[in-house]
């Protein structure tokens, strides 16, 4: 059985401004989402990824972002929708039951490493429904109106989630119909999941996978993808 990654890079990426979506956006040489991309095809450890992109950048990501370069696996472009959940619902029809387990990851989330991939892969193996997560590190205040502080959060069980996720594909497809169906849509595939009744695990994950999403976000992966390639 099979392992699929799907790519959500449909955002119109608007707050980051620019001619181009903050997903094609250039990141040291290379497109923001192809460099999403890398580590999945170079973590050897998925057998198909597709990537969900705005209509109108189509014929752009497949020809200009992902035509020149060979790939283990050769990404499928796929058009997006309006709402993130639309993309990842389009791309969850492409899939079969030659598909056991799909890994979702944000195309803005560009300095994901191969080894997070492959470590998803081998828990949503063993337990059906993982994500990848980071500790809370600072001190939380829940506030009021006005601006007042109403209690400090206990940070002790508090965990940032982030991406990839991944799920049975029958699972994530019965979550998603749910969506369909006129149920809300949160930015967050495992809160559907576990609205199921599924248990769903955190693998810790790296401070570094960070989403792009101003300018500032965008300089700092520079920064971070210059400070890995020195470091190599």
């Amino acid at each position: 059985m099979s392992i699929a990654a799907i790519i959500v890079a449909a955002g119109s990426g608007s707050r980051l401004g620019g001619s181009l979506p903050k997903q094609f956006q250039d990141l040291c040489g290379v497109p923001v989402v192809a460099r999403t991309v890398w580590a999945f095809d170079r973590s050897g450890a998925v057998d198909r990824i597709l990537v969900a992109v705005p209509a109108r950048f189509l014929e752009h990501a497949r020809n200009e972002v992902f035509g020149a370069v060979q790939w283990r696996v050769k990404p499928e472009v796929v058009e997006g929708g309006k709402e993130r959940w639309e993309s990842v619902s389009r791309c969850l029809e492409l899939l079969d039951e030659s598909v056991e387990h799909v890994l979702v990851h944000d195309g803005a989330r560009p300095l994901v490493t191969s080894s997070l991939v492959r470590r998803l892969v081998e828990q949503v193996r063993e337990s059906g429904a993982v994500v990848a997560a980071l500790p809370e590190r600072n001190t939380l205040k829940r506030v009021g109106p006005g601006g007042a502080i109403v209690a400090t959060v206990d940070r002790r069980d508090i965990w940032e989630a982030q991406t990839p996720q991944a799920f049975k594909l029958s699972t994530l497809k019965q979550a998603y119909a749910n969506v369909v169906e006129g149920g809300d849509a949160p930015t967050d595939d495992s809160a559907l999941v576990e609205r199921l009744g599924f248990r769903v695990r955190v693998v810790e994950g790296e401070p570094q996978n960070l989403k792009i999403t101003t300018e500032f976000d965008l300089n700092l992966a520079r920064v971070l993808v210059l400070a890995m390639e020195e470091g190599r």
